[in-house]
């Protein structure tokens, strides 16, 4: 070795390598099992015992997509490598693939199923149906783990169409996103119409009756104030059996009407006293109503609390 070159080399502190040294042999073709090449796939296993671990681990650039070669020249191996590193032997040109593994579809599907259900408790008797399958993918192998790690998309909803993103990660580095969308289908016991009733006819309790309805598809659940609050209640139209109650479907019945007698009922601690007159409105319960007092003449207002009854207040 030249004499100056040496001298300049032991100045810089690094060492060169023995001259007699032999070198380190490189595979003309190698597989990778990361998402980055590493020296330590290109060297033959006979020879890598020769090299330190820091030497094996050297970065020598993104692992090719899978299926696809990518060409690594002797050239920018050895630049790769810090100075004074043993010398590398082999081919001019070597061709690098990715060492990669198919992930199963149903473990995606499993583990977005698991997620869903943790992050938006579902109400009791719940189904979940997949709606969207995963997608099988391919990706590195890797040389510590693989990973399934999904993430909500949207806000977490509790029946409906719900969306599952699963990130597939390898040694930590994001290879690819796949989707899972899931219904799911809620129930719930509704009050319904046991009987038909006709426009205009009373709800009575021997007319309601109870199902297992799917609440899914529901926009917003039909507003009901109770069979308890309707019962007495006038059917708007025509309503045929299995239907659902609801508030927009029936009235209050008139308990009284206009020009008919009514009784009116004061009421103030012990003090009770009860006088006759006719209704100006008609009203249903609790309305507010005017009533001519056939005793005075005078005309009052008051709220309906019955049949032909109007209380009115101190």
């Amino acid at each position: 070795m030249n004499v100056v070159l040496a001298f300049a080399l032991l100045l810089a502190g690094d060492q060169p390598p023995p001259p007699d040294a032999p070198a380190v042999e490189l595979r003309a073709a190698a597989r990778s099992p990361g998402t980055r090449i590493r020296l330590e796939d290109l060297v033959l296993p006979e020879h890598a015992g020769r090299l330190s671990a820091d030497l094996l681990a050297t970065d020598l650039g993104r692992s090719p997509s899978p299926g696809v070669g990518r060409l690594l020249t002797l050239q920018a191996v050895r630049a790769a490598l810090p100075p004074g590193a043993p010398l590398l032997a082999g081919p001019e040109e070597i061709t690098v693939y990715t060492d990669v593994v198919r992930v199963d579809p149903a473990d995606i599907l499993a583990v977005a199923q698991e997620f869903l259900v943790a992050a938006a408790p579902l109400p009791e008797g719940a189904t979940v149906e997949v709606a969207r399958e995963p997608f099988e993918v391919t990706v590195p192998r890797g040389r510590a783990s693989l990973q399934l790690c999904p993430r909500q998309r949207g806000t977490p909803a509790g029946r409906g169409y719900a969306s599952v993103l699963t990130e597939v990660r390898v040694d930590g580095q994001l290879q690819a996103v796949v989707p899972v969308t899931f219904l799911i289908r809620t129930y719930a016991d509704v009050e319904i119409l046991a009987a038909d009733l006709t426009r205009g006819q009373s709800l009575q309790p021997e007319h309601v009756g109870k199902a297992r309805t799917e609440t899914t598809g529901m926009i917003s659940a039909p507003r009901s104030s109770g069979a308890a609050a309707l019962i007495g209640c006038l059917a708007r139209r025509d309503l045929r059996a299995g239907t659902p109650l609801r508030d927009g479907d029936f009235q209050p019945a008139v308990l009284v009407r206009c020009r008919e007698p009514v009784t009116l009922l004061f009421a103030s601690g012990a003090l009770r006293a009860e006088a006759f007159g006719v209704a100006r409105d008609s009203g249903a319960l609790g309305d507010a109503v005017r009533v001519e007092n056939l005793t005075t003449r005078k005309t009052v207002v008051g709220r309906v609390a019955g049949p032909g009854l109007v209380k009115l207040h101190p």
